[in-house]
């Protein structure tokens, strides 16, 4: 974990010849959940138990995202002449994801100060760093160029945008046909 964040092409090397599934699933997961609590501000709010079912939708939903990511990613990659495996993938971007740590950091922070643009550009450096990471983690896993690393992510983004547009045209014309 500490190579993540301070040596990550080491690490990523590593990462690929051990595939550490089990430390990616716990990384996985407590990033998750710091995920979750930043984006509902659940640590600032006393009513707690309210928010544990929205606490664990996101947790979950963030650990299956994580997974079909990957599952995108690697058949991008493979389509740009990767040679990478899927678990190598998945546990790079899953101890990537430790970086979001660093997210309670801009909210304690804008909280103290009531200057609550510290929260943004924290979110924003920790997220550019994760995509930093995402890129690098494809380009050593799969064992590709740093151009198709950013063409895989690039694709990735579209694929998904492609997949949001389609589920929403189908649900509008289902609701249409039952309306008229």
């Amino acid at each position: 974990m500490y190579g993540i964040i301070f040596t990550p092409q080491k690490t990523i090397l590593k990462i690929k010849k051990f595939e550490p599934i089990a430390a990616s699933f716990f990384v996985l997961f407590i990033s998750s959940f710091i995920i979750t609590i930043t984006n509902t501000n659940l640590i600032l709010t006393s009513n707690i138990i309210n928010l544990l079912p929205l606490t664990l939708v996101g947790v979950f939903g963030h650990i299956f995202g994580t997974i079909f990511l990957s599952l995108i990613l690697v058949f991008l990659s493979k389509f740009l002449g990767g040679t990478g495996d899927y678990f190598a993938l998945f546990t790079g971007l899953s101890l990537s994801s430790l970086v979001f740590v660093f997210l309670p950091v801009g909210l304690f922070i804008a909280e103290f100060t009531s200057i609550f643009m510290i929260n943004d550009f924290i979110r924003i450096l920790v997220f550019i760093w994760y995509l930093l990471l995402t890129i690098e983690v494809i380009r050593k896993t799969q064992e590709i160029s740093l151009f198709s690393s950013i063409l895989t992510i690039t694709g990735s983004f579209a694929s998904m945008v492609i997949l949001i547009l389609v589920i929403s045209i189908s649900i509008a014309g289902s609701v249409m046909v039952l309306f008229a």
